[in-house]
């Protein structure tokens, strides 16, 4: 999977992404409530093309007052395969070459998946209710 940084001028690729993320969406819900053109606002917005140049994985660092906001989502049909992971590394690298101390994250309790990619990357449970954990990950100095 090639990582490719995103800004506006590729608002094409993501709306693609967003066509082709099907069941995915249910626990991505970040663009069922923003435009795509909020990638303005991102520190940084990648997508992962598979060898045909489709979209077929999503990330961002998304700036929210003093907070940054991690976002990854990987297209039906494309889990399992280390993009997630592929993904969270990019991102961070990113995030550490922005200078972004410390990067939040929420994630549905029913995704096993998501909850250990994180914990692998460093991110700790900082809250938890009946359906949503909220995770941070403070960069090592």
């Amino acid at each position: 999977m090639k990582i490719i940084k995103i800004d506006e001028s590729a608002l094409g690729l993501l709306r693609q992404f967003i066509a082709l993320i099907g069941a995915s969406g249910s626990s991505f819900r970040y663009f069922n409530s923003r435009p795509p053109e909020v990638v303005r606002n991102h520190v940084v917005t990648l997508l992962g093309l598979d060898d045909a140049g489709t979209p077929v994985c999503y990330g961002h660092l998304d700036r929210e007052a003093d907070t940054v906001w991690l976002g990854i989502c990987v297209a039906e049909g494309h889990t399992g395969q280390g993009r997630g992971g592929k993904m969270m590394t990019a991102l961070l690298e990113a995030g550490d070459q922005a200078g972004v101390k410390e990067i939040k994250l929420s994630v549905d309790n029913n995704n096993l998946s998501g909850i250990r990619l994180y914990e692998k990357n460093g991110f700790s449970l900082i809250f938890r209710n009946d359906k949503i954990s909220f995770y941070r990950r403070t960069r090592p100095v």
